[in-house]
């Protein structure tokens, strides 16, 4: 009976333990790619298209960033539906759209006879930059990035630095104690005052765009270049703020969390297959096989009665919220009736193979009891 108990706590563990929202983070799940759209109408020479496709597709096709081209002479409402009346666009302009419906107008000369090149250089200075570049680096090679967006101001710029690396150091202190622990803490990367000019889609990107020249502002980002939690800008850079959302990065992602706070809004970015296989090879699993992303989806389908990540932002910022959340569930998972409570909610296919895994777990250490009793009364 004692090893029969064992064998069904450590199938329930494997059940709830199988990954952090870290590493369902690499994963291409639940993104919103961005939209790179060209604007054209019937005076646009066909060669022009055609490049733009060719380029673009060359490009992007390791990204998160799709394309489309728009004929305004056969889509007459777009220009109104986007809200672009106001904008006096020379045809073919472009757009880009995000994941939340943002557009950004993008101010590149291509109307020049070296338009092939004006298209490469925009396709590369959409989906990759120097400070990105850093970021897919460091994502892949540690367990967050702390991202700091510098003011031209050294004092502010002195002061949420060191609230940064006390929320590093308090983390780094507590990271054997995660779900999983970890051995590559998270890593402070900053973007210097200067370099803003060179990062306007990133900033665009992440929602640092709005931020001043005397302001600094610091975001999370963990997994495939996903955001967790908000921008924090100026005052509200603060060491146990920061601490908070790592922690959230580090907690098992069938805790309790709404998917909402797994599942944080991507850069745009390439994640290349040299990419993919150095992290896989870190996490021991292959984030791109179906089956290990049918399991993803699966434990993400799961409705938790927890409230979503932005209702609770203004308290994260000063509490703890991680640990509150998992408390409130394991109270609430007090209240049921131990299996039963488990399979609540639980399609029948998942309730099927947990009974039939269950089954072969009694039988197989059935047959073991049968076979020792056996022997000993030979």
């Amino acid at each position: 009976g004692f090893i029969l108990i064992i064998i069904f706590t450590a199938f329930i563990s494997f059940k709830f333990c199988r990954y952090t929202v870290r590493e369902i983070g690499y994963s291409g799940i639940g993104s919103q790619p961005y939209l790179l759209e060209l604007i054209v109408d019937d005076d646009v020479p066909v060669n022009y298209i055609s490049a733009f496709k060719a380029i673009s597709y060359a490009t992007f096709l390791e990204s998160n960033i799709k394309t489309k081209i728009i004929n305004i002479s056969e889509d007459n409402n777009f220009i109104s539906d986007n809200n672009l009346v106001d904008i006096n666009m020379k045809l073919p302009a472009v757009l880009f759209q995000g994941p939340d419906s943002q557009l950004i107008n993008t101010e590149f000369d291509l109307h020049n006879k070296v338009f092939r090149e004006e298209i490469w250089d925009l396709c590369e200075k959409v989906s990759n930059s120097n400070i990105r570049s850093q970021i897919i680096e460091k994502l892949i090679n540690s367990f967050a990035v702390i991202l700091f967006l510098e003011s031209k101001d050294p004092r502010t710029n002195e002061l949420a630095r060191t609230e940064i690396n006390n929320a590093q150091n308090d983390f780094r202190a507590i990271s054997g104690l995660l779900a999983k622990p970890v051995n590559k803490p998270p890593v402070i990367l900053s973007i210097p005052f200067q370099e803003r000019v060179n990062e306007n889609f990133l900033l665009w990107s992440t929602g640092m765009n709005s931020i001043s020249e005397t302001e600094t502002a610091v975001i999370v980002l963990y997994g495939r270049g996903r955001i967790i939690g908000p921008v924090l800008v100026q005052d509200r850079i603060k060491a146990r703020s920061i601490y908070n959302l790592l922690s959230i990065v580090g907690a098992d992602c069938e805790c309790g969390l709404d998917q909402s706070w797994m599942l944080g809004k991507m850069i745009p970015l390439i994640w290349d297959k040299t990419s993919r296989n150095i992290v896989s090879s870190e996490l021991g699993f292959d984030l791109d096989n179906p089956l290990i992303m049918s399991e993803i989806s699966q434990i993400l389908s799961i409705s938790f009665r927890n409230k979503k990540l932005e209702e609770i932002l203004p308290d994260l910022l000063e509490n703890n919220i991680l640990e509150i959340e998992r408390d409130k569930n394991q109270n609430d998972s007090s209240k049921g009736y131990g299996i039963f409570k488990y399979l609540e909610g639980k399609s029948n296919v998942e309730k099927i193979a947990f009974i039939v895994s269950f089954i072969i777990s009694f039988s197989i250490v059935s047959v073991v009891i049968f076979i020792i009793r056996k022997r000993r009364n030979k």
